[in-house]
């Protein structure tokens, strides 16, 4: 279900992913993904649908049946995913029906050419007692994604304020909100672990098979990212009907 995205935008994801395997690309993702997953909660005996899954971190540490979707294969090729289905689908054209009771939408909208059409589809396949996770970048400096342009040229397409997150996330009430903050280390310590790292490459692969490691080499990993600090706003958020009248109002 990507045929009605450019043949650019998917070039362009499938070397990002592959350089992001290579190299972290992110600052500090565990952070953020431990804030999901505490906010998400049990999701035993439900159907979990994660939208733009990348490395598949936060997915795989959920119970339930869960779909994992993203555009790039490099992303689904991974072994994480062994107890989840891979769907290989644009944000944009989800292949499900109503179907899900938890729906994960981390660092997505920002990504997409239509983030508008993104929040409907998740509209379209949560259950109507389900509850759906957002995390945006949260007036975060776009300049350092647009020198990486001609690499990327489809990053990080917006940052989100108070308005533009209220007009985004129509047909959904917002229950809880939290921001995250997510800070560069300083130039010296990255490059001391960097070295370490270096030297130690074999012992280093060898931990990253072993999944109750997974905790500190996401970290570890986050001490190399290519980008810069930032603030990340998370939600819960459950459908809204017609007569809701308890809408999370932003300060």
């Amino acid at each position: 279900m990507t045929r009605a995205l450019s043949r650019d935008y998917l070039e362009c994801y499938e070397r990002l992913a592959r350089d992001d395997l290579r190299k972290a690309f992110e600052l500090q993702p565990w952070r953020r993904q431990i804030a999901i997953l505490r906010m998400v909660g049990n999701t035993e005996g439900k159907v979990v649908v994660d939208i733009g899954t990348g490395k598949g971190w936060t997915v795989s540490r959920l119970k339930g049946t869960k779909v994992a979707t993203d555009i790039a294969l490099q992303y689904l090729r991974r072994s994480r995913f062994s107890d989840s289905h891979r769907v290989r689908a644009a944000a944009e054209f989800l292949p499900f029906r109503k179907c899900a009771d938890v729906v994960l939408c981390d660092s997505v909208l920002e990504h997409v050419l239509d983030p508008h059409r993104v929040v409907k589809e998740i509209r379209r396949i949560i259950k109507q007692d389900g509850r759906a996770f957002f995390s945006v970048p949260y007036k975060e400096d776009l300049s350092p994604y647009q020198k990486l342009s001609t690499t990327y040229p489809y990053t990080h397409l917006r940052s989100f304020d108070k308005n533009s997150i209220k007009a985004i996330l129509k047909g959904f009430s917002i229950e809880k909100v939290q921001m995250v903050h997510l800070k560069q280390y300083p130039v010296l310590i990255r490059f001391v672990l960097r070295q370490l790292r270096l030297r130690f490459q074999l012992l280093y692969k060898a931990i990253r098979k072993l999944s109750i490691c997974s905790y500190i080499i996401v970290g570890i990993d986050s001490l190399f990212c290519r980008f810069h600090e930032s603030h990340f706003a998370l939600f819960m958020a459950r459908p809204e009907s017609y007569d809701d009248r308890s809408v999370y109002r932003l300060s």
